[in-house]
């Protein structure tokens, strides 16, 4: 694809395998890397996909995760693969049937039977790194500065809440219970103004309109 050799050219369609980037830095994973070249790619004016696992809300850090529930709730331009799946399948028919660009480090030796001619194509599967909180994929010709989630979601017009939060695990809600019994503790006997303290919520807002809902199906919606 001559698009490749100029740089930042615009391409058909960029499928973004979001679960291999996010293992760029080695573990754990991080949302924050498939998310900043998205939005470096999409500040070009670039039509792209990122693809998700099924168990992805639960392999991204806890402070991520709101950032990934309201990524699914309010962009269209995201899929995760239906439940007990992975997403490479998926992404890999996507790619074959727009003609798209993939970013991943994946060889996907898995599906080499099915989608060989994608797979060994030159040009149809481009890597990158990271070095010094700057995404590269030489490419490309990008250059992303790795985004703090406040700032992902400042870019992608998200309204974290309490909505957006995935269900907790175990462990986390066990923590969860024992902040809650400590702080009604300390309203108990502190005497404070307004009387025990029940708990304490905390949202999240970024500025700028949200996107349309959807984690469309992979077979179906190309943005």
């Amino acid at each position: 694809m001559q698009g490749l050799e100029t740089n930042e050219a615009r391409l058909p369609v960029v499928v973004i395998d979001a679960m291999n980037l996010a293992y760029w830095c080695g573990a754990p994973p991080s949302l924050r890397i498939a998310l900043s070249v998205a939005a470096a790619l999409r500040a070009r004016g670039q039509t792209l996909r990122l693809f998700f696992d099924a168990n992805a809300a639960y392999v991204f850090p806890e402070q991520e995760r709101a950032l990934y529930a309201g990524l699914l709730a309010q962009c269209d331009f995201v899929t995760q693969a239906p439940s007990g799946s992975d997403a490479d399948p998926l992404l890999l028919r996507y790619a074959r049937d727009c003609n798209g660009v993939i970013i991943s480090r994946d060889h996907y030796k898995d599906h080499r039977k099915r989608f060989r001619r994608l797979i060994k194509a030159p040009g149809r599967r481009v890597q990158g790194f990271v070095q010094e909180d700057v995404v590269t994929i030489e490419a490309l010709g990008l250059h992303a500065p790795l985004l703090g989630v406040a700032q992902l979601a400042h870019a992608y017009g998200l309204r974290l809440t309490a909505k957006c939060q995935p269900p907790l695990t175990a462990s986390a809600a066990a923590a969860a219970d024992a902040e809650a019994g400590a702080a009604s503790t300390a309203g108990d006997t502190g005497g404070g103004v307004g009387g025990a303290v029940s708990g304490v919520t905390e949202t999240a807002e970024a500025t700028g309109s949200g996107a349309d809902t959807g984690a469309a199906a992979a077979d179906t919606g190309a943005t």
